[in-house]
């Protein structure tokens, strides 16, 4: 059987990003590599999400990425995508 094992996002402040999917979220911090900007977050599926600084942060069009959270208000954070 496949499953999805890891993904990599491009995000403009890794450190927030990592925070928000390690507090919000649940994930894991697996490991971070400080000098290259980059934090590799774990769920309990064992689904690594590398997050990577970037200057400029594409999203192609039609990229959907769902996840499954207990209490989507909470959850959530409007303000600002990361």
């Amino acid at each position: 059987m496949s499953r999805l094992d890891h993904l990599s996002l491009a995000v403009k402040d890794w450190r927030a990003s990592r925070d928000w999917w390690r507090d919000k979220l649940g994930f894991e911090v697996e490991l971070e590599v400080e000098t290259a900007g980059v934090a590799a977050m774990r769920d309990e599926a064992d689904l690594t999400v590398f997050l990577g600084q970037a200057d400029a942060v594409t999203i192609p069009p039609g990229l959907a990425l769902t996840l499954q959270v207990a209490d989507v208000e909470a959850t959530w954070m409007p303000s600002r995508y990361i």
